[in-house]
């Protein structure tokens, strides 16, 4: 892996704070939603190809005719990612899928 420039990364972090604040604030808003509706880090739990699905669908609801729910079936698929991403990073970089 190459080596990061630390101040080239803490830039890079506050640039994309800026542009996408508003992003995450609505994935903080589906967390919290979440947060009502299922049990504590219950994301944490699901298979990474259930997360996949999820993101699929969401897309495929994005792109799709109905216009009213195009921001929520993006930033529901944003959070996905952000999900799945979180477990990558959580299990060091190696595929987090579990056996059943």
């Amino acid at each position: 892996m190459q080596e990061i420039d630390n101040e080239k990364l803490e830039n890079m972090i506050e640039l994309v704070k800026v542009i996408f604040a508003d992003t995450i604030r609505e994935v903080a808003i589906t967390m919290l939603e979440g947060k009502k509706k299922y049990p504590e880090d219950n994301w944490a739990e699901r298979d990474d190809i259930e997360h996949i699905k999820h993101i699929f669908n969401h897309l495929v609801d994005f792109a799709g005719e109905n216009s009213l729910k195009k921001l929520e079936d993006l930033t529901h698929a944003t959070t996905r990612c952000m999900m799945l991403t979180q477990k990558f990073i959580q299990c060091g970089g190696t595929n987090a899928n579990k056996t059943k």
